[in-house]
């Protein structure tokens, strides 16, 4: 445990409840948590999680530009994904993460390729999800979360661990919050 690694869990949890109520301040801590947890994941040579926290820069940049443009018109509506949308991200994010796993255990000699390489995807496919105010973000997040928990348990990362087992109970409720913000579409007239 580290003094980095506490700030990181410190910055996740506020960020988290931030989002759970669709607050735009969300961003700037996540991005400090990135960074920070960039560092930490370097340290334990779980690489994918290192390259994840390059790509939830990049993409907590853009969802904060995204939902700033949605403040303009009005708060940034949360939507469901199609049936088809779920399946081809589903097949999308499992065919990444064996590809990538293998690269990971046979090129880099990651500590654990195909855990860590789910994390890397399914936390990408979640993040852009969320940018995107998709309400099947939280359920993609629930799963990234209990593999992320053993994992960096194993790791000796005890407050990483506990925070995304934490994140697991702040995604239901993030799920529950952004299922009730959902307007349901008007009937159709004359049915």
């Amino acid at each position: 445990m580290s003094v980095t690694e506490l700030i990181a869990t410190i910055a996740g949890f506020l960020c988290l409840l931030l989002l759970v109520r669709q607050s735009i301040w969300n961003f700037p801590f996540a991005i400090v948590q990135v960074v920070l947890s960039g560092y930490v994941f370097y340290t334990q040579r779980l690489y994918s999680d290192v390259i994840l926290q390059v790509f939830f820069v990049i993409l907590n940049v853009y969802g904060w530009i995204h939902w700033s443009r949605g403040r303009r018109e009005s708060q940034l509506p949360v939507t469901r994904m199609s049936a088809a949308a779920m399946l081809g991200w589903s097949a999308a994010t499992l065919v990444l993460t064996a590809a990538w796993g293998a690269f990971a255990k046979y090129q880099l000699h990651a500590a654990a390729p195909f855990l860590d390489g789910f994390i890397l995807v399914g936390s990408l496919a979640a993040q852009w999800l969320t940018a995107r105010k998709k309400l099947e973000s939280w359920w993609l997040w629930v799963v990234v979360d209990f593999v992320a928990v053993p994992l960096y348990a194993s790791r000796g990362l005890w407050f990483l661990s506990a925070l995304f087992a934490t994140f697991i109970v702040l995604c239901l409720l993030g799920l529950r919050e952004w299922r009730q913000s959902i307007t349901p579409a008007p009937a159709a007239a004359g049915v």
